[in-house]
């Protein structure tokens, strides 16, 4: 028997099973990237590493994101897959590990976590740059020619916006320091 091929793109979502040939399976999803991938599972890619040509992987749908996740949830938890002994999946993607907005907004840590994500973070400099990377972004950026279309988005965001005392106060010493700056460098 022949089976069609599906053609997968860097960014689609699909749906996959593989099929061990000792009879067991294993259910999940993914987006593809140029990474090769097995699975998210720990204990099914251990398997698959100790004898890798005994698995065989097909690809059963190709679609958005949410709804291939959707799709996999219901379908391990229709077979219940987590307990079901033909199955290596150890839970029935019950969408505990999909965070379709990309961020932990609104979730609740608990103080052990949030201290452990503080040890984890010390150290860390979040937007601060050296004085090299400020350099090469200031190159980068000189002699930067844009077109009116983009002057005209700039403008039109820009208007309208009232800017505090304070705002301007330290917009105005930010022009000196450049403008001192820039006289030093002539």
């Amino acid at each position: 028997m022949i089976v069609a091929q599906l053609k997968i793109f860097i960014g689609q979502t699909f749906l996959y099973l593989w099929i061990d040939c000792r009879g067991q399976f294993y259910v999940g999803s993914h987006k593809e990237t140029k990474k090769e991938y097995i699975s998210s599972s720990e204990y099914f890619n251990s398997e698959y590493n100790k004898r890798p040509e005994d698995f065989s992987r097909e690809i059963l749908v190709i679609g958005e994101d949410k709804y291939i996740r959707e799709l996999e949830s219901s379908y391990c938890k229709k077979i219940d897959a987590a307990h079901n002994p033909l199955y290596y999946n150890k839970h029935n993607q019950d969408g505990k590990f999909y965070n379709y907005n990309g961020s932990n907004k609104g979730k609740k840590f608990s103080r052990e976590h949030r201290k452990n994500l503080g040890i984890a973070q010390k150290g860390k400099h979040f937007g601060f740059k050296s004085k090299e990377t400020k350099q090469k972004m200031r190159k980068s950026h000189l002699g930067l020619v844009r077109s009116d279309k983009i002057k005209n988005k700039i403008s039109k965001t820009l208007k309208g916006k009232v800017k505090s005392e304070e705002t301007k106060r330290n917009m105005q010493i930010s022009q000196k320091k450049r403008r001192m700056r820039e006289r030093k460098l002539e």
